[in-house]
């Protein structure tokens, strides 16, 4: 039986010696990982909007389908004949929708819904790209031609006018480099102040927010503007204002 008894004895030593390597590999290892540090890092970057789109509305009224259409078609024709000899081409205009709906109203002494005839309105839009100005041409001066314009050819209603940056990507390396420079300095500044040093990075992750277009909205209607007061705003009505790009990273260091 003793015979038996040393490698039994064998076997639980290199069990037990195996245990403790791994559970000291274990304890290592979160020690390790322990020993970092995350911080997030956050800039922004602004600049002018590069383009802007300015939305029309054209509504007509008439007994009959086909009037209440023609009518629409003719003062859209003289609008859009309008924003060409401004400068703006086919590219710059993008007609949205045309819809003719029945017009009914109602009527309090009959109690009822009473057919006035059909309503035409027609949805376009002008899009406007500072690369396409001249030199000595900015954005909120085109902006006011494109809407005087349109406003002496007969729109209906000026919906809004909306501002943006065409191409951001510059803006987005910008604020993403940044924001990496921004969670190393936080990172030093705290491991400083501990007697610490920052070592390599671990992980890294990014969240970038493009600007949102920003809208300023108008309910004037142009075609219930007598002469004396038709006039629209001044250019300085339509100036843009700055549009941020923000970058956020997260990044865990490790701390030597």
């Amino acid at each position: 039986m003793k015979k038996f008894y040393i490698p039994i004895l064998v076997l639980a030593a290199a069990f037990l010696y195996f245990l403790q390597n791994s559970y000291a590999h274990d304890s290592s290892a979160c020690t390790e990982d322990l020993r970092t540090i995350s911080l997030a890092g956050e800039s922004s970057v602004s600049s002018s909007p590069d383009m802007a789109v300015v939305d029309f509305t054209i509504e007509t009224q008439d007994l009959t389908f086909r009037k209440a259409r023609e009518e629409n078609a003719s003062i859209s024709a003289k609008v859009l004949n309008a924003v060409r000899k401004i400068g703006l081409t086919e590219k710059n205009i993008n007609l949205k929708s045309l819809n003719v709906n029945e017009w009914r109203e109602y009527d309090q002494k009959l109690r009822q819904s009473v057919f006035k005839g059909y309503k035409a309105n027609r949805n376009f839009q002008v899009n406007i790209y500072k690369r396409n100005l001249k030199v000595n041409e900015d954005l909120s001066e085109k902006i006011a031609q494109v809407v005087n314009a349109a406003s002496e050819s007969g729109i209906t209603r000026l919906g809004s006018i909306s501002y943006g940056i065409e191409d951001d990507y510059e803006l987005k390396n910008k604020a993403l480099a940044q924001a990496v420079l921004n969670a190393k300095e936080k990172a030093n500044i705290m491991l400083d102040g501990l007697g610490a040093k920052l070592g390599k990075v671990k992980n890294v992750s990014e969240n970038s927010y493009s600007p949102q277009p920003y809208v300023k909205t108008y309910a004037r209607m142009a075609m219930s503007m007598d002469a004396e007061s038709s006039s629209m705003p001044e250019p300085e009505a339509y100036a843009e204002g700055d549009m941020s790009i923000t970058s956020k990273v997260n990044v865990t260091f490790y701390i030597e």
